[in-house]
């Protein structure tokens, strides 16, 4: 189970592509289950001392990077601009020192997207306002998980947070690992090769756009895929249960 464990947290990085609203969920998480392991708790009171002492010190060392990464106030701007989540993890995370926290992330966005001088006043108001409203507005508890969620929403709602959805558009592009921007490198090398390396930069850039573009088609087939044989395999579950039900009665 501890294995697995740390499977999913590497495949969530490496395979996922995680956006940097997601980071601080994971480093969260990761540090839960570090904290969990060493401390012996339930499901892990028979995990040896050696393992143990491990986890301990890779607790050690992600508490000393994160800590220094969490200087970086971008990554808590980015994440409350998950309409789901907002200052909520920030509050239940931090306690007494979340005011200091969401302080330091309305900071950011004063400093990086202020009002324009030359703005009427009462934009400058709509400016101060809609900051204020987001906030201020219930976090969204309805919706479809769906992969690029948090984009469509913002999508759908910029004009209502207009500022607000700036500042979405600059942060939730950026990718909370390098994972993926070592890939497109690596794949980069199988494009040039030796024998495409007079390729014009254009032509390249275009041929990778193409391949990421069809790459996520395919992503998507097989999740609709799954989807369906996930569906299937429950309604025949279900289909079996009541046959045998039947006879069990008769």
């Amino acid at each position: 189970m501890l294995r697995a464990l740390l499977y999913n947290h590497t495949l969530t990085v490496s395979n996922e592509v995680p956006s940097l609203p997601q980071y601080l969920g994971i480093m969260w998480g990761l540090e839960d289950l570090l904290e969990a392991v060493s401390s012996g708790e339930e499901p892990y009171i028979d995990i040896g001392p050696d393992l143990k002492g491990g986890f301990e010190a890779a607790k050690e060392t992600l508490t000393k990077w994160g800590n220094l990464t969490l200087e970086n106030d971008i990554y808590y701007a980015a994440h409350v601009l998950d309409p789901r989540i907002k200052l909520t993890l920030i509050k239940e995370q931090y306690g007494d020192q979340a005011d200091e926290v969401i302080e330091r992330v309305k900071a950011y966005f004063k400093r990086q997207y202020p009002a324009q001088s030359s703005t009427p006043a009462s934009h400058i108001q709509q400016h101060k306002s809609d900051f204020e409203r987001y906030f201020n507005d219930l976090v969204i508890t309805s919706y479809e998980p769906c992969e690029d969620w948090c984009l469509q929403w913002w999508k759908a709602n910029e004009f209502q947070y207009k500022q607000v959805a700036v500042a979405a558009r600059d942060l939730l592009a950026i990718p909370s690992a390098e994972v993926d921007v070592e890939r497109l490198f690596s794949e980069g090398r199988d494009t040039l090769g030796i024998h495409r390396m007079a390729l014009d930069v254009d032509t390249i850039r275009m041929v990778r756009l193409m391949k990421s573009y069809y790459d996520q088609i395919d992503k998507k087939k097989r999740l609709l895929a799954e989807k369906e044989q996930a569906e299937h395999t429950a309604v025949y579950g279900v289909r079996l249960n009541s046959f045998i039900s039947g006879r069990t009665t008769c």
